[in-house]
C-alpha cells in the first residue's frame, strides 16, 4: 500500500493529513474506538529503504489481517507516525445517544487527543458524517484497504480495543470477552441468556437476547 493520496494532498498544500478509522460498531459489549493517525513520510521512507526488515507491504485493513499480523505491525506503524491518538465512546454512551452519535463523540475525542492539528482528514466511506470537525475531509470507498493512513489507524484501533476487551475479561469472566472481544458469537449470546447483561454490555444491542 502506497502513500499516493497523502502525498498528493501534501503537494496541494495540506501539511497534516490524518487517516481515521473506527472499530467496534457492531459488538454487543464494550466501547467503540477510533484512531487518528498522521504518517511521518520521511520516517516511512526510511523504513521502506530497509529492504530486509520492511513489513509495510503487509499493512491493510485490520479486518483482513490475523491477530498475530496486526500485533506484528502495530509497533512499526507507531514508529513512523508523526502523531496518533485514540478516542472512545462507552457502551453507556452508545445506549444513550445511539451508535452514530457515539461514533462522532469518539472521533471528536480522538481529534482532541492529537498533539498536531490536522488540516485534512481521510475516512473510510462508511464513517458517519463529520462536518462538525470544520476541516476539509474525504470519505473513500474501501478506504481502509486503499489508503495507507486509514489502514494504519484501523490496525492501531483494533489492537487497542482487543487488548481493552481482554483486560475486561478478567473482571467479566463469564462472557469470554478474551475470545470474541464483545461480538455476538453463539457462545457470547448463550452467556448473555444464562447470566444476563453485565454493565459492559450495550443494552440497546442485546434486546433480542434477554427477556
Amino acid at each position: 500500500m502506497e502513500l499516493k493520496v497523502e502525498e498528493e494532498l501534501i503537494n496541494k498544500g495540506f501539511k497534516y493529513v490524518c487517516g481515521v478509522d473506527e472499530v467496534g460498531r457492531g459488538p454487543l459489549a464494550g466501547p467503540i474506538v477510533i484512531c487518528c493517525y498522521i504518517v511521518d513520510i520521511s520516517a516511512f521512507t526510511k523504513v521502506m529503504a530497509d529492504k530486509e526488515n520492511n513489513k509495510t507491504s503487509l499493512i491493510n485493513d485490520s479486518k483482513k489481517l490475523s491477530d498475530k499480523k496486526r500485533r506484528e505491525l502495530v509497533d512499526i506503524i507507531k514508529d513512523f507516525a508523526m502523531d496518533f491518538s485514540i478516542g472512545e465512546a462507552t457502551n453507556v454512551e452508545i445506549d444513550n445517544c445511539g451508535i452514530i452519535e457515539a461514533n462522532r463523540l469518539a472521533i471528536l475525542r480522538g481529534v482532541n487527543n492529537l498533539k498536531i492539528k490536522p488540516d485534512y482528514y481521510l475516512f473510510d466511506y462508511n464513517t458517519c458524517l463529520v462536518d462538525f470537525l470544520n476541516t476539509p475531509y474525504e470519505k473513500i470507498i474501501k478506504g481502509d484497504s486503499k489508503i495507507f493512513s486509514i489502514a494504519c489507524s484501523s490496525i492501531v484501533a483494533k489492537v487497542y480495543r482487543d487488548d481493552l476487551m481482554i483486560e475486561f475479561s478478567k473482571k467479566y469472566d463469564k462472557y469470554g470477552f478474551e475470545k470474541h472481544v464483545g461480538y455476538g458469537t453463539e457462545k457470547h449470546i448463550k452467556a448473555i441468556k444464562e447470566f444476563g447483561l453485565s454493565d459492559l454490555h450495550r443494552k440497546s444491542f442485546c434486546k433480542n437476547f434477554i427477556n
